[in-house]
């Protein structure tokens, strides 16, 4: 099928983007407004804990725009619900080059996580899915016959290869960036600085210790070259926050 790809959406580093099913029923709904908006038809998806994955038709070249607001729609559902993403969503997309690859990979997004194979199952041409283009898929189905859709069914739940697997496995790593490096680094600072005070991460965090918190936050800044949005992250401050504050413990209020 022209026109087809795989979009995969991720965190540096393979974070967690999603934690409960009120995060997937959310990333889904902004799925259908994006997908409307931007004239994208959605064959297949599967969500995991770290990424979520869509088989799409594209003939508007749209694909790009559709994976721009759908991830920064999500990012700011994250952030609203304080969720510990700790860096943006990020996007790949990968070209469809012929049959065999849209049904092995059609097969592998319906081995785990929450998929779409069950709206496959119950697919009737008479029941509408606001989000899924079924008949697009059974339509282009190298079968004739009544029983097309049992037929495609049979493809569909058969084992994807294993050397598809480890192709689309590959496709799924979002290395770790600049970003999630220096967190890294602030994060060790931060539990060894809590580790002297003799205190866990949430006991100083969510206790009344603001001028310890001065210290460590002078301590990062002569000990370390990390920036004041680092700080911030690891402290869950915003950055104005910090460097206020930083300002507080050397006497510049």
């Amino acid at each position: 099928m022209n026109n087809t790809f795989r979009l995969i959406l991720g965190s540096p580093g393979n974070n967690r983007i999603f934690y409960t099913k009120q995060d997937e029923d959310r990333f889904l709904d902004y799925a259908r407004i994006y997908k409307d908006r931007f004239s994208i038809k959605i064959l297949a998806f599967s969500l995991k804990e770290n990424s979520a994955n869509f088989l799409i038709y594209d003939s508007e070249n749209k694909r790009e725009n559709f994976a721009e607001y759908l991830s920064e729609a999500y990012h700011y559902y994250l952030n609203l619900m304080e969720r510990e993403v700790g860096c943006r969503i990020t996007v790949k997309l990968f070209k469809i080059e012929s049959k065999k690859d849209f049904l092995e990979l059609m097969r592998f997004l319906h081995c785990s996580g929450r998929h779409s194979l069950k709206s496959y199952q119950e697919y009737t041409r008479y029941v509408n899915n606001d989000l899924l283009d079924i008949s697009l898929v059974l339509n282009s189905f190298d079968v004739t016959g009544k029983n097309k859709k049992q037929l495609f069914l049979d493809e569909l739940v058969k084992e994807p290869s294993s050397s598809y697997v480890l192709q689309f496995e590959k496709q799924e790593i979002f290395k770790r960036d600049k970003l999630i490096k220096r967190r890294e680094r602030a994060q060790k600072f931060f539990n060894a600085y809590v580790t002297e005070l003799g205190l866990t991460a949430e006991e100083f965090l969510e206790g009344t210790y603001d001028d310890e918190k001065k210290r460590l936050i002078s301590r990062f800044r002569d000990e370390t070259d990390l920036s004041f949005r680092d700080i911030g992250y690891v402290l869950g401050l915003s950055h104005t926050t910090v460097i206020r504050m930083h300002g507080e413990s050397n006497g510049h209020d």
